[in-house]
């Protein structure tokens, strides 16, 4: 068991806790308020509060820290991470021409890949992206460091999907992130496919690499460009759940 005690910011008053948790009608919301409370009323190790609110370790400690400190005053940042994988694969699409001119397109299957690390804030149209070797939790923690290094003027709220790595126990959270995970096998949520689509779309029509450096060079082209047209980034992700949230 660890010695660590596990406190709950005091964002609200102890009587909004218990009026929020009687009146929630649904149970898991229910349930992190009953969590809180616990963390408020009597500060302790999380495996107490596990044991009394009927949940795991993990998910008090995920619960407490979701909480953010009140004496932050730094802006808060709603953003959408996601992970794409691009190679040498090629996929033929369709293409214009002349009248009675059937088109040629290039085809191969060559197994090598990167991938392509990408965090979007739709309302304010910025983005920053990381190229790394491979889809790990160590390679998370050093694009989560990179996105908290490059907005350190900002509080970050961040959707990611459910992915392993995204839930790991070695994943390390900067302190000004955190992490809210939609729901599983909803890709479609997630405004960053979008910026995927449109690299597809733009970066690799019709086109056999000869190596995996001519993958990554064009993915670095498109992904510049993207990141110079702030409006065109936000035509692209700004979802309807991020425009209810600003």
């Amino acid at each position: 068991m660890g010695t660590r005690v596990t406190r709950a910011a005091p964002h609200l008053s102890l009587e909004e806790v218990k009026r929020r948790m009687k009146r929630e009608p649904r149970w898991w919301v229910r349930q992190q308020w009953w969590i809180i409370y616990h963390a408020l009323v009597e500060p302790r190790q999380a495996e107490e509060i596990a044991r009394h609110t009927g949940v795991s370790i993990p998910t008090v400690r995920r619960v407490i820290a979701a909480t953010r400190d009140p004496t932050d005053q730094r802006p808060i940042l709603k953003m959408a991470q996601d992970e794409g994988r691009f190679g040498r694969i090629s996929v033929p699409r369709r293409a214009w021409a002349p009248p009675g001119i059937r088109p040629r397109s290039p085809r191969q299957v060559v197994r090598e890949y990167t991938y392509v690390y990408a965090a979007v804030a739709p309302a304010e149209g910025k983005m920053t992206s990381l190229i790394l070797p491979m889809a790990d939790t160590a390679m998370m923690n050093l694009f989560l460091e990179h996105v908290a290094t490059t907005f350190a003027d900002y509080f970050i709220v961040m959707q990611v999907d459910q992915a392993g790595w995204h839930q790991a126990n070695d994943l390390q959270v900067p302190e000004n992130i955190r992490l809210i995970p939609q729901p599983a096998y909803s890709p479609q949520l997630n405004p960053t496919e979008h910026i995927w689509e449109d690299l597809r779309e733009k970066q690799f029509p019709n086109v056999a690499c000869s190596s995996l450096d001519e993958v990554i060079d064009r993915l670095c082209e498109g992904l510049i460009q993207l990141e110079s047209e702030p409006q065109r980034l936000r035509s692209m992700t700004y979802f309807p759940h991020f425009r209810r949230a600003s």
